[in-house]
């Protein structure tokens, strides 16, 4: 089985069992054991999540930000995730009241979320504080009247116009959304070792867009990395905090016994080029 070609390369996986096919009303979505990546995920030919190695895409994308969040009650807002493993770092930390997952695929939520993926994400749809709405992100963000102390973008690689597109009207809208001293975390695709690859640009575009939508809040934007092996690449990530829990003057609580890959002194163990070439670039 091999994945589309992507940021000039494909993945081909030894399957050794077709665990799930199904044709949701928004997309083909396989579920298929490995001999190395354990259970991979597919949608539209592309990998969502190998149970290998996920932990390390969804500690990078929820802790940084969970960790500054020294409030209680928390409210957090996942747009996409139905796969529950995002919600599932986040309900490590004791402080949150409430997970609102936007995705707009109900029937992948309940084929996987609350179904094959339900061992995988700790049965985190079967919380009494987490509600599913199922919406596509847009006309989510355009009508609610909850607003958020953290949001997470937990959507398809911005691989694509539209998806470049959707993300960006996001960014711009989440100051609608988002409380006093909130703070954002998303994934921005892969940060490729090609200093000239169109992705720092969409990078740079993207951590710009959250300085302005949140100008005057004091807003601290910073760039981390991971490697993930189903994912064949370093991945990128955006976090950004506002006002007294800018990255700047907040102690570090310590998280590491949450995580399996991702500790708050991640930074000193990142990949030296990859970070030369985002202050290169950006």
């Amino acid at each position: 089985m091999a994945e589309k070609v992507q940021y000039g390369q494909t993945l081909s996986l030894n399957v050794t069992k077709i665990l799930k096919s199904v044709r949701t009303p928004r997309a083909d979505v396989e579920y298929l054991q490995t001999s190395d990546h354990g259970n991979v995920l597919f949608m539209d030919g592309e990998i969502q999540l190998a149970t290998n190695d996920e932990y390390r895409y969804h500690e990078m994308l929820v802790h940084p930000i969970m960790k500054k969040m020294n409030g209680k009650d928390l409210d957090v807002l996942i747009i996409g995730g139905g796969d529950g493993c995002a919600a599932r770092e986040v309900y490590k930390w004791t402080n949150v009241s409430s997970v609102t997952i936007v995705d707009y695929d109900e029937h992948f939520v309940n084929e996987f979320g609350r179904g094959l993926l339900a061992t995988l994400n700790k049965q985190v749809f079967s919380r009494d504080s987490i509600r599913h709405v199922c919406l596509d992100a847009r006309t989510f963000v355009f009508n609610t009247t909850k607003h958020f102390d953290v949001i997470f973008l937990d959507l398809p690689d911005p691989d694509s116009p539209e998806m470049v597109t959707l993300y960006s009207e996001l960014i711009m809208t989440l100051k609608w959304l988002l409380k006093d001293n909130g703070g954002v975390g998303m994934h921005v695709g892969p940060a490729l070792l090609n200093p000239n690859h169109k992705n720092w640009e969409m990078i740079a575009n993207f951590r710009d867009m959250l300085l302005h939508t949140f100008n005057g809040q004091n807003p601290s934007v910073k760039f981390n990395t991971c490697y993930i092996p189903s994912f064949s690449n370093e991945w990128a990530f955006l976090h950004m905090s506002i006002g007294q829990y800018s990255y700047d003057n907040l102690l570090c609580n310590d998280v590491a016994k949450l995580c399996r890959y991702w500790t708050p002194t991640c930074d000193n163990v990142l990949p030296l080029d990859i970070h030369e070439i985002y202050r290169r670039r950006l």
